[in-house]
């Protein structure tokens, strides 16, 4: 035809081309004015702030990230009727325990010489976050959200869209191995149930996270509006928020716990996994790289555990491509796609025409930035019975994409190959 295609999000997601081209299509459907938009739909809006988000702010205004938090909020609030400006923390705590329960149930079925299916599974559509459909058939299945703790290790976790998207086009035999809990982003809708749910992330790949049919009910997404700390910044004003002067309270500082001062940068689930297998701190050791790190837990009686956490694609790959092998290189392995994780993300705050050694020294400073905060173990203020009814709310299903030509239910292909 003469007219411009249109592309929408569902189409990008069921393609079989490129990882992650989503933040084209969808700068119109998530950018800095629908935030505004939603204020005025008639339901209260929470505004979460994930942890490199935060970081960034306060490696910018030289503050710590409680300050940082009560900065975006009070400017925030000055310029939108939001209800809250919170942290992602409560999120992130609930996501590193639902990881912890499903490593030791998986570790537990190991040590007791239980089989565990390492099948790479067949191509499946996410329809809804409780059903999918076959793409031969387009059969709609229906299923409950349980935790994978009967899958193999190691454990793959990630809390990066751009690594699930590749496992899932590209790489299908890792996905036996892929956490089923959530992100922190998408674990927000859980906790917030009685408002829309802004999210403020680090890199625009969150945006298509946030369109994952998985996370969606009656085509309705979860989390109602995805921004980078870029986009959210632009929403209230940057020089509002360079004016803004804001006192943070003791709930801010709650509110921006980490739960160590060590490798935490990101979503610190190996460190957090570690720590509670063990007993104590790990020693983590440089790999193959200065973006991997490694450490060993050595147990009296059984075979020591090896845990990693590799960031940069390239050694996502190496990571990904190892899994192949008979023998696992890691028992537990947290990917992140860009180098240094999400401090290192494209949505932050950065200077204008930045020379490589300037980015990596405002990289380094906002990863130190992270740890300004309080520490707190999220198991003290655990619920166990609370969680265990979330728990369906907590995680996921992740879906290995089908080839373009073999889908029935697929109306495009982009014809790109990773």
């Amino acid at each position: 035809t003469n007219g411009s295609a249109q592309v929408s999000v569902s189409d990008c997601l069921a393609c079989s081309g490129c990882v992650t081209s989503a933040e084209s299509v969808l700068l119109a459907e998530q950018a800095a004015p629908k935030l505004g938009i939603l204020c005025n739909e008639g339901r209260p809006v929470d505004v979460v702030i994930d942890r490199a988000a935060l970081a960034s702010v306060a490696q910018k205004f030289d503050s710590t990230p409680a300050e940082a938090l009560a900065r975006l909020r009070t400017a925030c609030t000055a310029a939108l009727p939001v209800r809250r400006v919170v942290a992602a923390t409560d999120a992130q705590d609930l996501q590193l325990l639902e990881t912890l329960h499903e490593f030791e149930r998986r570790l537990a079925r190991e040590d007791a010489g239980l089989p565990a299916s390492r099948e790479t599974p067949p191509p499946t559509v996410a329809v809804s976050s409780t059903s999918y459909k076959d793409p031969k058939t387009n059969q709609v299945i229906s299923y409950t959200v349980e935790p994978k703790t009967e899958a193999p290790l190691p454990l793959v976790t990630s809390q990066c869209p751009g690594t699930v998207c590749f496992l899932e086009k590209t790489a299908p035999h890792a996905l036996p191995y892929l956490s089923s809990t959530k992100s922190p982003m998408a674990a927000a809708a859980a906790v917030v149930q009685d408002a829309a749910v802004c999210y403020v992330g680090a890199c625009a790949d969150k945006k298509l996270e946030g369109y994952r049919r998985d996370l969606m009910d009656d085509d309705v997404p979860h989390i109602s509006l995805v921004l980078t700390l870029t986009e959210f910044v632009e929403a209230i004003g940057a020089d509002r928020l360079e004016a803004t002067q804001a006192v943070p309270t003791e709930a801010d500082a709650r509110d921006t716990r980490v739960h160590a001062h060590s490798q935490s940068v990101s979503g610190g689930y190996a460190d957090f996994v570690f720590r509670c297998v063990a007993g104590k701190e790990p020693e983590w050791k440089r790999g193959r790289n200065n973006d991997v790190v490694e450490a060993t837990l050595e147990r009296p009686g059984l075979r020591p555990l090896k845990f990693a956490i590799a960031t940069g694609f390239r050694n996502v790959q190496r990571v990904v491509a190892a899994l192949k092998r008979p023998k696992p290189q890691y028992d537990f392995v947290e990917l992140l796609a860009c180098p240094s994780g999400c401090a290192n993300g494209g949505g932050l705050l950065k200077g204008e025409k930045e020379s490589r050694d300037e980015a990596q020294s405002r990289v380094a400073a906002t990863l130190l930035k992270v740890h300004e905060a309080p520490t707190n173990d999220p198991r003290a203020s655990d619920d166990p019975a609370q969680r265990a009814a979330l728990r369906p709310r907590l995680h996921t299903r992740h879906h290995r994409v089908p080839d373009a030509d073999t889908s029935a239910s697929s109306s495009l292909s982009l014809g790109n190959k990773w």
